[in-house]
């Protein structure tokens, strides 16, 4: 059989074919797997984007007909295939019986899913099925494999320690740092139970997998995105298997939440920030101001996706937002540094609590004002004294303004200001 799978990040997946069954699979000559990146299919060669916003101005982007229609035209010119799938949250639930069928296929196309969304003439003319593999039940290898699922909406990076039931011993699978497995969505609610959601030590997982996401950290960012997902299931009246076409939503929800999610972005359409310029009084190399809303609010490898000023001048450092227009505000979101590579335990063990600490980390931004102008003048100022939480979001009465200063005036130790994000609505 040959599978040629369509995604706009193929890397994301590439790995997945590289281990266990699969791999054996290719090896015996019972699988051949082609990778098609859709962005070279692109008629925008300078960004080669294959996204649009949906009509009607909603969160999410969605997938283009262009490329994709150009893609299907050129692998059809080639051989003749047997299903184009398109996989879909709300498709036909992939099972058994279904697997069974499919094997005996010779070719197919296999569009993977992505955005929000995806031009509905796709549908209509270019797809003959659309599949979704259903609840999930999360797996050991999936970790190993780092598997970055379309529906993911936590990650964790803790290792497989798995604990020997007769008590002789423990063994550990290490994720290098940086290294992240997501879980998906379908992980976090019940099989059978159809308005039961599940977050910590009985989400749905093997034991093996449930060896790395039973940590206290993985179950509490599980925590939020289920009470997200609850929200969101109240708001559009399903249950939560119901929900799976509102991922998107739920993703950027989660985002705007101050929570990370590999491979996304802050893509809220509502967010003003995103289409304002930024300047600053000062900016070390590779950390300009810009960098608050390139939609990562963390540190990642070398990239510190954030604004970093040249030390703190007497009087304040400022970070400048500046509308072309004037903008009505009622809400601002800033996510400052706290230093995540330093591991924090809560912990009885005295050892331990020696290695900690003490205090508000030391990078966060401790005194700041935010300064709202029109045409040049102050016309409201809000004063922040003594703060201790990375993500702040500040509520308001509506003001009008084209600009916003942010006058940060001390941390709580360290040299230098670092804003990782600023959101504006």
């Amino acid at each position: 059989m040959r599978i040629d799978i369509i995604s706009v990040i193929p890397e994301l997946i590439q790995s997945n074919f590289e281990h266990s069954i699969l791999k054996r699979a290719q090896n015996k000559g019972l699988a051949e797997i082609h990778l098609h990146n859709l962005h070279d299919y692109s008629h925008d060669p300078k960004h080669k984007r294959v996204d649009d916003y949906p009509f009607g101005g909603e969160a999410g982007m969605v997938m283009r007909i262009e490329p994709v229609d150009n893609i299907l035209t050129h692998l059809k010119s080639e051989r003749h295939y047997d299903e184009i799938i398109y996989t879909s949250p709300d498709g036909e639930m992939f099972d058994q019986k279904m697997a069974n069928s499919m094997s005996m296929l010779e070719n197919i196309i296999i569009l993977c899913g992505h955005y929000k969304g995806i031009d509905h003439r796709i549908r209509e003319h270019l797809i003959t099925r659309e599949i979704s593999i259903g609840d999930y039940v999360l797996t050991e290898s999936d970790c190993k494999a780092l598997t970055k699922f379309e529906d993911r909406i936590a990650a964790c990076n803790y290792d497989i320690d798995i604990h020997n039931p007769e008590g002789s011993g423990t063994s550990h699978y290490y994720f290098k740092p940086g290294e992240y497995y997501t879980i998906p969505y379908r992980s976090y609610y019940s099989k059978n139970i159809s308005n039961l959601f599940m977050a910590g030590r009985n989400i749905s997982a093997t034991k093996l997998g449930m060896c790395s996401t039973r940590i206290i950290g993985c179950c509490a960012v599980g925590g939020q995105a289920v009470g997200a997902a609850a929200a969101l299931c109240t708001k559009y009246g399903c249950d939560p298997r119901g929900l799976a076409p509102h991922v998107p939503e739920l993703q950027q929800l989660l985002l705007r939440r101050d929570c990370f999610i590999p491979g996304f972005k802050n893509e809220d359409v509502l967010d003003l920030a995103r289409s304002a310029t930024f300047t600053a009084s000062s900016a070390k190399a590779g950390c300009e101001p810009a960098k608050v809303i390139d939609g990562i609010s963390r540190r990642l490898g070398e990239d510190a996706h954030g604004w970093v000023s040249e030390g703190i001048r007497e009087g304040g450092e400022v970070l400048t937002m500046a509308f072309d227009s004037k903008k009505t505000l009622s809400e601002l979101a800033l996510t400052f540094e706290s230093d995540f590579n330093y591991p924090i335990r809560v912990t009885m063990a005295p050892k331990r609590q020696e290695q900690q600490r003490p205090g508000v980390p030391a990078e966060l931004v401790k005194d700041y004002d935010i300064v709202f102008k029109r045409n040049g003048e102050a016309v409201k100022t809000i004063e922040i004294r003594d703060n201790h939480q990375r993500h702040c979001v500040h509520k308001f009465d509506k003001t009008e303004c084209d600009s916003v200063e942010f006058r940060i005036y001390s941390t709580n130790g360290s040299e230098n200001v670092t804003v990782f994000e600023v959101r504006a609505y």
